[in-house]
């Protein structure tokens, strides 16, 4: 679920598609996913408004970018345009209006707007992991949470996290910090 900034609520359905609530007059519209010309996509994962009030929802197909209206905006196929992957569960946005996507299978991915036609913005990958081989965490991201001293909070799929900076791209796992390190996290939120 997710509450858009006119105050509207989105909600993503597994079996069922992307819905919309219209909270003045009441009523639930559904939102055409298209996977191709002739099929809808059914699956929807993940919703996110980002500062532009642009809504990006997450399909098995790809990310799907919709106007607060429900217009379409474009789509983004997995791997196209930068992406490779299954399955997006978190979009997150830092201070500077960066557009940060992780894609199961892919990793983590910063988007690159084409300000004259979004539809040919493209996303660049980086590495927020080392993994040795015998290592066998699941590193694919649950979560993306920014703060204000310029990191992005990685929760991985396994229940470790990850801080990465985003300015020098480098990262740090804290599952070796002795008071986290037996411990499986589920979600975070920063207090402000």
């Amino acid at each position: 679920l997710k509450e858009d900034s006119n105050g509207n609520i989105w909600i993503a359905t597994y079996q069922n598609g992307l819905w919309i609530y219209n909270s003045k007059t009441n009523r639930f519209s559904k939102i055409k996913v298209s996977v191709n010309e002739s099929k809808l996509s059914q699956d929807t994962r993940f919703i996110f408004e980002d500062s532009s009030n642009r809504i990006w929802a997450t399909s098995g197909s790809g990310i799907h970018v919709f106007s607060l209206t429900g217009r379409h905006l474009t789509t983004f196929d997995y791997f196209s345009k930068g992406l490779f992957g299954m399955h997006s569960y978190a979009i997150s946005e830092d201070d500077n209006r960066n557009i940060w996507v992780a894609v199961n299978g892919g990793g983590l991915f910063k988007f690159n707007e084409n300000i004259d036609d979004f539809s040919k913005s493209y996303f660049k990958r980086f590495n927020y992991y080392n993994k040795s081989s015998n290592d066998f965490r699941n590193y694919n991201i649950q979560s993306l949470t920014p703060d204000s001293s310029g990191n992005l909070w990685i929760l991985c799929t396994s229940g470790m996290l990850i801080k990465y900076n985003m300015a020098d791209n480098s990262y740090e796992s804290l599952s070796e910090y002795p008071s986290i390190k037996d411990i499986v996290i589920a979600s975070i939120i920063f207090e402000t």
